[in-house]
């Protein structure tokens, strides 16, 4: 499928990154739901979704970045690149949540951001690299997941 991606073009792939962050704005202006509504298990759960919904940004973001050729590849500097977007526009939306009556904002969310965002990267990085064997791809795809975890736990407590 990242490979199907890629054909689009880094244009479409920008437009899309652009498209999916419209979405992610358009969710934080929602009124925020009380921890009493929803449960500590609702709540967990609203803080991790934070993880695939900024890491799918990064995604996009990664392969619109990612250089073209008969091997695609996403160097470590770009690999950065897209993490580092997709975490500048996680500080904006938490700033713009903390405006909207009903929410605030959490530096806990912005964690689970981060490890979602690192997590897509690495999954390019690791589906673009030619042969990668299963534990590899485990050893650099659990740390950022346990970070995801971790921080919407934290964001729940």
């Amino acid at each position: 499928m990242t490979r199907w991606l890629l054909r689009l073009g880094a244009p479409a792939l920008f437009a899309l990154s652009l498209l999916w962050a419209a979405g992610i704005h358009a969710l934080s202006v929602l009124p925020g739901a009380t921890f009493g509504e929803v449960g500590p298990l609702g709540g967990f759960l609203f803080n991790l979704a934070h993880a695939p919904l900024f890491g799918l940004l990064c995604f996009f973001l990664a392969l619109a970045l990612a250089r073209r050729g008969a091997l695609p590849d996403l160097p470590w500097k770009r690999m950065l690149a897209a993490v580092a977007l997709t975490v500048a526009f996680a500080c904006c939306d938490e700033w713009h949540q903390s405006l909207v009556e009903g929410r605030s904002a959490s530096a806990a969310d912005v964690i689970t951001d981060f490890a979602g965002a690192v997590l897509a990267a690495l999954m390019v990085r690791l589906a673009l690299a030619p042969r990668a064997d299963a534990r590899r791809r485990l050893a650099f795809l659990l740390p950022p997941a346990l970070v995801a975890v971790a921080s919407a736990l934290l964001a729940t407590a």
